[in-house]
């Protein structure tokens, strides 16, 4: 558990370094895109190197863990999904080539299916109800 909440305490503390300077997050989406196609063999490589996409992809992989911790204390959520929506739109190439950004993305679909599941039951009872004081005006 001391282990968990270290790794939380880093990567809120990366994810708030990364969000002070959006000058660097602008520039991601571009570092990005030059990745090729096969880079599951790359991965290795790049991180050899200490290149751009690896930091890039580090970057990203912070964002999705900080959405996921953010989820799991169950506050900021509208902040939260604002900048998961954002994640996604910019990165959502680069995580669906890399196999790294893949797993901490399903780590956040996992956390998010419960949340979305709860949100449907309560949307289908406002509909239930809705329909109910229609019925009865006529």
């Amino acid at each position: 558990m001391a282990r968990r909440r270290a790794l939380s305490t880093v990567t809120l503390r990366r994810f708030r370094h990364l969000i002070s300077r959006p000058v660097a997050l602008g520039a991601r989406p571009q570092i990005l895109d030059l990745a090729d196609e096969e880079d599951e063999e790359q991965e290795g490589e790049e991180e050899e190197r200490g290149g751009l996409v690896a930091e890039a992809v580090r970057d990203v992989a912070a964002l999705l863990e900080a959405v996921d911790a953010q989820l799991a204390q169950g506050s900021n959520f509208e902040f939260t999904a604002a900048l998961l929506q954002l994640v996604l739109q910019v990165h959502g190439e680069a995580i669906s080539r890399r196999r790294v950004l893949r797993d901490a993305a399903a780590r956040v679909s996992r956390r998010l299916t419960p949340l979305w599941a709860r949100l449907d039951g309560l949307l289908g009872d406002v509909r239930c109800m809705t329909a109910f004081f229609a019925n009865l005006q006529g």
